[in-house]
């Protein structure tokens, strides 16, 4: 038994040692079609700091934690893909909520921040990218 844990740990910290935190455009993955076409343009989305967005009512906070293969993509492809699926999931609770915008959208993975209009985190291992996103969803104010 103690052999057996010994043996997932050790699997697991190889695993994680090959987990390499990354940064890319977030233009770039908003920008692709498919992007357009699943998230649309119904809900306003502001990266960063939230200080610079509209004001509105308050729903609350919105998480996503997504995670693809990077068996059929590698890297930034496989970023861009995880980015979509986690912004998917964010305008679906804004939807839910009757919020028309997410505003200070940050990375969150492993409960560490990181705050950037213009760049997304995302962390890439051997077999999985993965991206953590949080956001305010909001009404504006017209």
């Amino acid at each position: 038994m103690r052999v057996a844990l010994l043996a997932f740990a050790c699997a697991l910290a190889a695993a994680r040692a090959d987990d390499v935190k990354a940064k890319f455009p977030i233009q770039k993955a908003v920008s692709a079609a498919v992007f357009d076409e699943k998230i649309g343009h119904q809900v306003k989305l502001h990266f960063g700091n939230p200080a610079t967005a509209p004001g509105g009512k308050s729903f609350g906070y919105a998480t996503c934690n997504a995670k693809g293969s990077t068996l059929k993509r590698e890297g930034e492809d496989a970023c861009d893909w995880v980015f979509t699926s986690c912004m998917i999931d964010l305008k679906a609770q804004a939807d839910s909520a009757g919020a028309d915008a997410i505003i200070g959208i940050v990375s969150a993975y492993d409960g560490k921040t990181f705050v950037s209009d213009s760049l997304f985190e995302c962390h890439l291992g051997k077999v999985a990218a993965g991206v953590a996103l949080r956001g305010n969803l909001i009404k504006i104010m017209k």
